[in-house]
């Protein structure tokens, strides 16, 4: 026979499942790239807030552990936690598919990857670039924010992209466009500074130049 004590153990459980996952479906955004997940979610989000209306309405802890058919708390408590871990497996393969196409994102926490997949705005980036990339602190965006120009380091150094690009698409897609560019102006940067060295004074030079571009130049 099923204990009280196992209906509220398995009543916290998932509690602490529901909330994590209530929290990521509530975004549009994550709505709109994972449907058959979020539809899924929703119609667990449904059988879950039905048993808390009920528990609500019956104040008595007891009480509210038992069915007031007679059916069994547990295991519809049970069924619910097995949905909410389905939704939790496809949310995690999804995250994968996005690690994988930008491997870069392995380098944040999960909670930290869902915070820019689910906005459509692009700088929602900014906070984690440090993260993604080495001492690059932000991107710089041009006007209206229709093209990413630049970057900028953590002690405010910065360089501009030779060629801008847009972000366009999939955020995996034109961050790895961003990553691109970042290597070929960097590159460029760096043979344009390596040709001009020997005709300059060093001092002048490196003063022109960004730190790593005048650590590898010289």
């Amino acid at each position: 026979m099923n204990t009280i004590s196992d209906v509220i153990a398995t009543w916290m459980v998932v509690q602490r499942k529901w909330m994590y996952l209530e929290s990521i479906f509530a975004s549009d955004d994550i709505k709109m790239q994972l449907p058959d997940e979020a539809k899924k979610f929703g119609k667990t989000d449904a059988a879950y807030k039905k048993i808390m209306e009920a528990a609500y309405k019956q104040p008595n802890a007891l009480q509210a552990c038992v069915k007031a058919d007679g059916g069994n708390r547990l295991n519809d408590l049970k069924n619910i936690s097995f949905d909410l871990d389905k939704c939790q497996k496809s949310l995690s393969n999804y995250l994968e598919s996005k690690q994988m196409s930008f491997p870069r994102f392995y380098f944040i926490p999960n909670d930290d990857l869902l915070q820019i997949l689910g906005s459509s705005d692009p700088k929602a980036i900014q906070p984690f670039l440090l993260s993604l990339f080495d001492n690059c602190k932000k991107l710089v965006f041009g006007k209206g924010d229709k093209q990413m120009i630049g970057m900028v380091s953590d002690e405010g150094e910065e360089y501009d992209f030779e060629t801008p690009t847009k972000p366009e698409g999939n955020v995996e897609d034109w961050m790895t466009k961003v990553d691109e560019e970042m290597k070929a102006t960097l590159k460029l940067i760096t043979k344009k500074a390596v040709f001009h060295y020997a005709k300059s004074d060093r001092i002048e030079w490196i003063k022109d130049q960004i730190g790593m571009v005048a650590l590898v130049g010289t």
